[in-house]
């Protein structure tokens, strides 16, 4: 890659590199691995639209099919070995970058902007998302471990907390802030219905590699399914799941 295109931004702790749409555009096509750091969400003022993104929803794809009509750039961490290693940063609002909740936006954005834009994220069924969370590339090479699964557990709030207007309590939150949940299930029929919303027709989900790991299900069992659906109660109820043991 072209010296040209490296950029040392203020207030990162490492160099990252800014990459040129024709490299995104190369990645998209040839459907190459790509890890997007970060709960980051992507937005666009001139097609009105603000995507929320979860961990293991997903959403590295849909960012990656939606950032050439999005006010965001695609960064790579030079701090990292791996060459596939990005991070999505906002254009508008740079101190946002990690963690941004749908609350975060609206702090930021005035009323009519935020009221007018389509708010639209993705979820997935907990214990799945759980499984997929523990071998993520990101937490190394992990053998099963029932003790640390359930230490990791602790440290991933439930999907809602991103998607709340409002600051969170200790009320489980009844409704989302949002326009359009769509469900890792169903995820490219969801992701054509809310392109078609916005205007963006003809968008395919660029297709990522699996990981090598067993049927989620197989890790589990009663007891620990329980602990899953007493920790994310709130998605599951809300998001219309069951816990998969009943």
């Amino acid at each position: 890659m072209n010296a040209d295109y490296y950029a040392v931004l203020r207030g990162m702790p490492f160099p990252v590199l800014v990459l040129p749409h024709h490299v995104i555009a190369f990645y998209r096509a040839t459907g190459l691995f790509i890890t997007v750091f970060g709960w980051c969400a992507m937005l666009s003022m001139k097609y009105n639209f603000l995507f929320i993104h979860t961990h293991k929803t997903g959403g590295n794809s849909i960012q990656l099919a939606l950032l050439p009509y999005a006010d965001d750039q695609l960064e790579a961490l030079s701090h990292s070995h791996k060459t596939n290693d990005f991070e999505i940063k906002s254009t508008k609002f740079p101190t946002l970058r990690k963690h941004s909740s749908l609350y975060d936006y609206q702090l930021l954005l005035d009323k009519k902007t935020f009221k007018r834009l389509y708010k639209f994220a993705c979820i997935r069924n907990p214990w799945e998302r759980l499984i997929s969370f523990y071998f993520s590339p990101h937490r190394g090479v992990q053998p099963w471990s029932r003790e640390d699964f359930i230490k990791m557990m602790d440290t991933i709030p439930p999907a809602i907390d991103m998607f709340i207007t409002q600051p969170r309590s200790s009320q489980t939150p009844s409704q989302t802030g949002l326009d359009f949940v769509m469900k890792f299930e169903n995820l490219a029929h969801d992701f054509r219905q809310a392109c078609e919303h916005i205007g963006l027709l003809s968008i395919e989900l660029p297709h990522r590699n699996r990981s090598k790991r067993n049927y989620y299900l197989d890790y589990y069992d009663k007891e620990l399914a329980l602990l899953v659906e007493e920790r994310y109660t709130a998605d599951i109820s809300l998001f219309g799941y069951t816990n998969p043991f009943q």
